[in-house]
């Protein structure tokens, strides 16, 4: 993942959805 800095951004957003439960910390748009 690291070596992916390229598709950072969408290495996230794909980990955001891909994980059960969103994280509250992780959470800005609310």
């Amino acid at each position: 993942m690291v070596a992916d800095v390229s598709s950072n951004k969408t290495t996230q957003e794909e980990l955001f959805v891909a994980a059960p439960a969103p994280l509250p910390i992780a959470e800005p748009k609310k």
